[in-house]
């Protein structure tokens, strides 16, 4: 009996583990972690960003599917290259919202090959902070996952207006070969927006033929502990 209560034991401890949660947003520390990127409209909401505008700044601007931190705006202007500021390490940045400049972004690009293992899944997201508004609050929030083939749109938030904030995703089934794309961005008037407090949490699992095996491993072992006792 005490062998099954073992490996009951461990099998429970198994899918316990497999379910841990973990920080998924990349690491910065200073302003100079976020890369300038011009990639035109397609991330401000001055424009309505969408999947297609998405795919299309991914597929022509090679540089935003490289994990890390991401900022620019509407127009490719030398005025905007400063406009990250007040860092604090991982967890708040401000930026500027310039009307005239076609609108600013900011994005983080998170590659799973990173995070996951071959045989684990990314089934839950979770991504907090507190958002405050010079003035014209009610900036863009949205993530978006991308499989090197596809866009597909996992939340559009398009009015967010200041205070703490909470965005929790479920029933996701993403794997290490695909990149999510994190991105705040402008409400299509001029305002300084400051982010703090930023924390994320990912739920990750193992894939279905990793519970089979485990499972598999669990038979096994009852199995030798009965020819043991026989």
């Amino acid at each position: 009996m005490k062998k099954y209560i073992t490996i009951a034991g461990l099998l429970v401890a198994g899918t316990a583990l497999a379910n841990a949660e973990t920080s998924i947003l990349p690491n910065f520390s200073s302003s100079s972690d976020f890369h300038y990127l011009f990639v035109g409209s397609g991330l401000t909401q001055q424009s309505t960003i969408s999947t297609s505008s998405v795919k299309t700044a991914l597929d022509t601007y090679a540089d935003l599917k490289n994990s890390g931190w991401h900022f620019g705006a509407g127009q490719n202007q030398e005025a905007v290259k400063s406009d990250i500021s007040n860092v604090t390490a991982n967890t708040g940045f401000t930026f500027v919202s310039r009307k005239g400049y076609g609108g600013e972004y900011v994005a983080a690009t998170i590659g799973l090959e990173s995070v996951l293992a071959e045989n684990q899944m990314l089934t839950g997201l979770e991504i907090s902070f507190n958002y405050t508004a010079s003035a014209n609050a009610g900036m863009g929030f949205s993530v978006w996952s991308y499989n090197g083939t596809s866009v597909s749109n996992l939340l559009n938030e398009t009015n967010v207006q200041t205070g703490d904030k909470s965005f929790s995703l479920s029933s996701l089934s993403l794997s290490s070969s695909d990149t999510l794309l994190v991105v705040w961005n402008d409400n299509g008037n001029y305002a300084t927006n400051t982010i703090a407090n930023l924390t994320s949490s990912a739920t990750i699992i193992p894939e279905p033929s990793a519970f089979g095996l485990l499972a598999g491993a669990g038979a096994l072992a009852l199995v030798g502990a009965r020819r043991r006792r026989k």
